[in-house]
């Protein structure tokens, strides 16, 4: 089974778009150490895209995960796009089922508070 990540660089891949993971693997920690809240980046035509990657079951966690994140702001205040992508498998009832992202973009409010677009 693919991860979440594997998903998200091979659609990328499809669509012509550039990508590289930015996480890192802790050894010590045996944990996942993401650069400011991102998995990946991406150049899509003449966009940045900070992207979060995860299950479709952890959507909203991700979501409000990094709505709290202060890192999250770097990307944003840089006009860097920060997107949560989450990969679930979706079809009609009977018939084959694909894996589909979803996709919700974070913005920065003229406030400064981000929030899903």
């Amino acid at each position: 089974m693919r991860s979440p990540t594997e998903h998200t660089l091979n659609y990328l891949k499809k669509m012509q778009f550039p990508a590289q993971v930015v996480e890192q693997w802790n050894q010590w920690a045996k944990r996942r150490k993401d650069l400011w809240g991102a998995d990946i980046l991406s150049r899509q035509g003449m966009k940045l895209v900070a992207i979060q990657s995860t299950s479709g079951s952890h959507h909203a966690d991700h979501v409000k995960g990094a709505i709290e994140n202060p890192d999250v702001e770097n990307w944003l205040v840089c006009g860097v796009a920060f997107e949560i992508w989450s990969w679930s498998k979706m079809g009609k009832a009977g018939k084959r089922k694909l894996w589909t992202p979803r996709v919700t973009q974070l913005v920065i409010t003229d406030t400064g508070k981000i929030r899903p677009m």
